[in-house]
């Protein structure tokens, strides 16, 4: 909830190091050479697409290896989203910060249990998004996961539905890699 207008120090900041950002075309005795100076900002256009296409790369690596170890012909490979109910949880509905760590010690919770680690869950990767809704001013704090199962759809759903206590479970579907 930064207001531009008032000139708040950490916008300023922000737009100082994203109006840094450049490349600069330099020509010298020795040639013609491009020289970048980055500013590693999420807001700037160009540093944000180079940050997205190195997780895309991350995580075509481990999806990779992840089909090497774990076939998907013979293990299921489930693609879940799991939502935060605000008024199941009681948290206002702009906390942020409080729905993430409440999701954050959820999944702690659900990934650390003798039954998911021992049948069901052969390895997981999640990333908690944030979605702001303006017109509300509701945080839409979810997560999404990729797991690879030991056991069947249905046994997956049927224990996640049993023991996820913050709000719905939006989806859970089989996915293969390509």
């Amino acid at each position: 909830a930064y207001d531009i207008a008032k000139g708040d120090a950490w916008v300023d900041k922000q737009k100082a190091k994203v109006l840094s950002c450049r490349r600069i075309v330099r020509h010298t005795s020795s040639g013609t050479g491009v020289e970048v100076r980055s500013c590693s900002n999420r807001w700037c256009p160009h540093c944000s697409r180079k940050a997205a296409e190195m997780r895309r790369d991350d995580l075509a690596y481990a999806f990779t290896a992840m089909e090497m170890a774990y076939p998907s012909n013979k293990h299921f490979h489930a693609f879940i989203t799991l939502t935060i109910d605000d008024r199941k949880c009681g948290f206002a509905a702009g906390d942020v910060d409080g729905k993430v760590k409440a999701l954050r010690a959820e999944l702690t919770r659900i990934l650390n249990q003798r039954e998911m680690k021992e049948n069901i869950n052969l390895g997981c990767y999640y990333k908690i998004e944030a979605t702001h809704h303006k017109e509300t001013g509701r945080a839409n704090i979810h997560a999404h996961l990729v797991m690879v199962c030991g056991s069947t759809r249905q046994h997956l759903d049927g224990w996640i539905r049993k023991n996820y206590r913050l709000g719905r479970i939006i989806h859970i579907r089989k996915f293969s890699i390509n």
